[in-house]
């Protein structure tokens, strides 16, 4: 069954007064698109989200949120930065000096400014890491729950298109058996009509070497079988439980090529028309295939 690129999941959990949320954004991309946003006193759960993400989701632009509020009761300790300080003052006396600015660099500012002071606390990082898994699985649960059901949508209007394009392709196969006939009539019809009237004797073998000629130029009997042969595959691959977006990307341009010969070997309005018709639905097809992982 195909997944959809389109989805959002959420995970929530707490444990011993730590609340861990994420949320999860996945939209469609040709490539593997992934963004993490996520508080710095815990950076080291990034690697834990990209070998998540690398065994849920192949294509795609993916946003994941986390926010983790401790309110626990453990002990925290307030440290300032003492290498940091010094080299925030030197900055603002050079200023000072340079441009005639009145240094008012209060220690209540000090308190503001960014990486001066950081709170430090006897964390169990395995446990944060452990508790941050049973979220981040709650959320690719979600997201692929919703994928799932986006996908199996798509597998659906999609099928109804490529019925709805083997009824068009119908017209082409019906007309590919007459249109030689067709050419053959009227092709002798004029050569006897230009015959009687310039009292010339019929030349039946140059007739059938030019209509021979004319059915090698408009055969189309292998595009009709290769086209038959990608619908079967493409109704085959939307069965398969794997990323196949690429794959029915790659189906669909073949199918486009095989329409395209058709139309340039086509001399008859009818094939012409369908021609159309045809691109126009396999166009329909390939922009919901762009959304499937």
């Amino acid at each position: 069954m195909p997944n959809s690129m389109t989805g959002f999941g959420r995970g929530e959990y707490e444990n011993l007064g730590i609340e861990y949320v994420v949320e999860i954004k996945s939209i469609n991309h040709r490539y593997y698109d992934l963004n993490i946003r996520l508080p710095r006193q815990y950076s080291f759960l990034e690697d834990v989200i990209r070998k998540e993400v690398a065994n849920n989701c192949s294509r795609g632009k993916i946003d994941i949120n986390v926010t983790i509020n401790d309110f626990s009761n453990e002990s925290k300790n307030v440290l300032f930065n003492e290498n940091l300080i010094p080299k925030y003052m030197e900055e603002a006396k050079k200023l000072e000096e340079l441009y005639g600015l009145r240094n008012d660099f209060s220690f209540s500012k000090i308190l503001n400014v960014p990486d001066i002071v950081c709170l430090d606390k006897d964390d169990n990082q395995e446990r944060i890491i452990n508790d941050f898994k049973v979220t981040l699985s709650y959320a690719f649960e979600n997201l692929k729950q919703m994928k799932a059901t986006e996908g199996n949508n798509l597998k659906e209007n999609i099928l109804e298109k490529v019925a709805k394009m083997e009824e068009i392709f119908k017209n082409i196969i019906s007309r590919a058996d007459v249109v030689v006939d067709e050419y053959s009539s009227k092709l002798k019809a004029r050569i006897i009509e230009l015959t009687k009237l310039n009292e010339i004797e019929l030349d039946t073998n140059r007739l059938l070497t030019e209509v021979a000629i004319f059915a090698d130029r408009v055969a189309i009997d292998e595009e009709i079988t290769r086209f038959n042969s990608h619908i079967s595959q493409l109704k085959s691959t939307l069965n398969l439980n794997e990323s196949i977006g690429k794959k029915l990307d790659f189906i669909i341009q073949e199918m486009n090529r095989e329409v395209n010969t058709i139309g340039s070997k086509s001399t008859d309005l009818i094939i012409t028309n369908t021609v159309i018709e045809l691109k126009n639905t396999l166009e329909q097809i390939r922009e919901q295939i762009q959304n499937i992982e």
